[in-house]
């Protein structure tokens, strides 16, 4: 294969990461060289493995089971709970709308992977955000809260949603009747 062609591919990789590619490479088992655009995508790319990201589904597991202990866990990885916090603890912990929560973490951990598998910084960004402080909450307001959350999880055991077309609301309490 021509020099000139390697070349070409590396335009716009840095000399690190040819350098990087290149050891990856050598400690691989491939038997023959690869192509140059295999060489770049499977070599030379950092991947968040390479950095020590977990992948989507081992970061959700991470943060499912360790949403109990934010403080004291020792995380794989920064990211994960940083991604959690912007999801949000308590939605985690509580599971509510689960298949909700987790495609929301899961949106949230693949653009910050992306964002830096590209070379952005996003410590500061992701500074941890912490529960709103419910000591400063008037007692009749927590008592309104809970009343609510009760009178949601009672509607939901009756198989009433959330959100209901009016339309909808009309025809199951005609059935009520």
């Amino acid at each position: 294969m021509a020099k000139g062609e390697y070349q070409q591919h590396w335009a716009g990789l840095t000399t690190r990461q040819i350098s990087d590619g290149i050891e990856k490479l050598r400690t691989s088992d491939r038997k023959f060289m690869p192509n140059p655009t295999e060489f770049v995508r499977d070599f030379c790319m950092t991947t968040a493995r390479d950095l020590g990201i977990p992948s989507v589904q081992m970061a959700w597991q991470e943060a499912c089971e360790h949403s109990h202990e934010i403080e004291r866990w020792q995380w794989s990885n920064g990211i994960v709970p940083k991604v959690a916090s912007l999801t949000g603890w308590h939605r985690i912990r509580t599971g509510e709308r689960l298949d909700d929560t987790r495609a929301a973490f899961e949106e949230h951990y693949t653009t910050t992977v992306e964002r830096v598998l590209n070379g952005t910084n996003v410590a500061d960004e992701l500074k941890h955000q912490a529960l709103p402080d419910y000591q400063n909450i008037p007692q009749a307001e927590k008592q309104e809260r809970y009343a609510a959350m009760l009178r949601q999880k009672e509607l939901n055991a009756m198989g009433i949603p959330d959100k209901m077309r009016h339309g909808d609301f009309m025809s199951r309490m005609r059935a009520a009747l």
